[in-house]
């Protein structure tokens, strides 16, 4: 997890410089830095100045950022990682290579104890047989039980030593086993805290960028409401007009009646402005419907459909199980929902109720549909009873389900939600009907 983590923290900063690099070459951008920009009104000049000074310190706030990332948490996680591993190798080396002398006593003591308790056997078997035997077989079990004598000193002696090494390594090893667990449950207590301060710095350094950003954007604004557009359109007049004064257009002069041209007049505009601009409230501005769009997209969280990459942008044989298991089980249509609980219910019980009313109206359709049908039927028995066949025999009935649903007109929802119009009922009464057959 440590790996990982510092891994992701070298990530970090990685996007945070290259944001940075990238907010820095947008600040350098000929929009914000051409010449025109000095012709612009002194309160929409200073608006876009204000845009590129906020531009050129988020860059900086994001460099430092990443800084900041490289050295206070992706360099401490590197020497904490350091530190921690060697800590616990000498202790480890130290556990492992005891734990292997006490295996290997463990086996020498019971071959040691196994030589023993067969000399202390037979030894208890020779004496009784001693007793049992005279002559020539006492002597011969006599001269078995002296070997055996002297061999079960031995043993003895490799037993005892044996026993009290065995001892001693237990001994010992009980201690470093619990040190050794000691020590493993501080250096896991010490990993916890420190992933938690670091989440906490990482918090504090994003908090801190976000409260950066804020008084940029408070100062954008502060500018912007020093910009009035009437004001700057006035302002811009008396900086670069041309005076007020026109002249009309030249009359005609007869020149072949002997008129003689006259001068031009010069007037002086004094012209009352026609404007069809709506009037707008400038104390007050409200958020556009986009910003609205993106803070309540925000306050939902991502989407169902937003895949979880991991860093080195492919995804595991895990995830693509998952994935597949999850679109063999739940439907497409089951990713659209949204994820209010509130929102989800009244999604499906509008959706219940819109499938009890398509059920209902199709039982009324085909209720009419068989009313029509025997309607026609008796009206055709009526009029033809001397003929055997009759034209309800060419007739077209619709099937029937067996819950009595007309599979027709039935809402198939296996199939993409498709809805099937009733086949209209045919009125015979608009045709004409055939001939009887000619008597026999």
């Amino acid at each position: 997890m440590l790996d990982d983590l510092k891994n992701w923290y070298k990530l970090r900063a990685e996007i945070e410089l290259d944001y940075s690099k990238k907010l820095f070459k947008l600040s350098k951008s000929i929009v914000l830095n051409s010449a025109s920009t000095s012709l612009e009104p002194a309160g929409l000049k200073v608006a876009i100045d204000s845009i590129k000074t906020s531009t050129e310190k988020s860059a900086h706030s994001h460099a430092e950022l990443s800084g900041t990332f490289k050295t206070a948490l992706y360099g401490r996680f590197t020497t904490f990682i350091n530190s921690r591993d060697l800590v616990k190798k000498n202790a480890q080396a130290t556990v492992e290579k005891l734990r292997k002398n006490l295996i290997d006593l463990r086996v020498l003591h019971e071959k040691a104890r196994r030589k023993f308790e067969s000399d202390a056997i037979a030894t208890t078997g020779y004496v009784t047989q001693l007793q049992l035997v005279q002559g020539r077989d006492s002597d011969k079990v006599s001269n078995k039980l002296d070997k055996v004598n002297m061999s079960i000193k031995l043993t003895e002696k490799e037993y005892r030593n044996h026993n009290r090494n065995l001892q001693d390594t237990i001994n010992d090893w009980n201690t470093q086993w619990k040190l050794f667990c000691d020590l493993i449950q501080d250096l896991e207590e010490d990993r916890i805290d420190f992933v938690r301060n670091t989440f906490w710095d990482y918090a504090n350094a994003i908090s801190a960028i976000c409260v950066a950003e804020d008084e940029q954007c408070e100062c954008i604004r502060q500018s912007l409401e020093r910009c009035d557009a009437s004001k700057d359109v006035r302002s811009y007049v008396r900086q670069a007009f041309t005076g007020n004064e026109y002249t009309l257009a030249p009359s005609f002069v007869d020149y072949t009646k002997g008129e003689l041209a006259r001068s031009i007049p010069i007037l002086t505009a004094n012209f009352i402005r026609t404007s069809t601009r709506k009037a707008e409230d400038t104390t007050l501005i409200p958020l556009s419907k986009p910003i609205q769009g993106m803070i309540q997209a925000i306050k939902a969280g991502p989407s169902l459909d937003d895949p979880i990459i991991n860093p080195a942008g492919k995804t595991t044989p895990w995830e693509n199980k998952n994935k597949d298991s999850k679109q063999n089980l739940y439907p497409d249509n089951l990713l659209t929902y949204p994820l209010n609980d509130h929102q989800y219910l009244d999604h499906t019980q509008n959706q219940n109720q819109n499938q009890n009313q398509n059920q209902n109206q199709n039982q009324n359709q085909n209720q009419n549909h068989n009313n029509l049908h025997a309607a026609q039927n008796h009206k055709q028995d009526q009029n033809h009873n001397h003929t055997s066949t009759t034209l309800n025999d060419h007739q077209y009935i619709p099937p029937t389900s067996p819950n009595g649903y007309n599979e027709d007109n039935h809402t198939n929802n296996n199939n993409n939600n498709k809805k099937y119009l009733p086949l209209t009922p045919v009125n015979l009464n608009d045709r004409p009907l055939p001939l009887p057959p000619p008597p026999i």
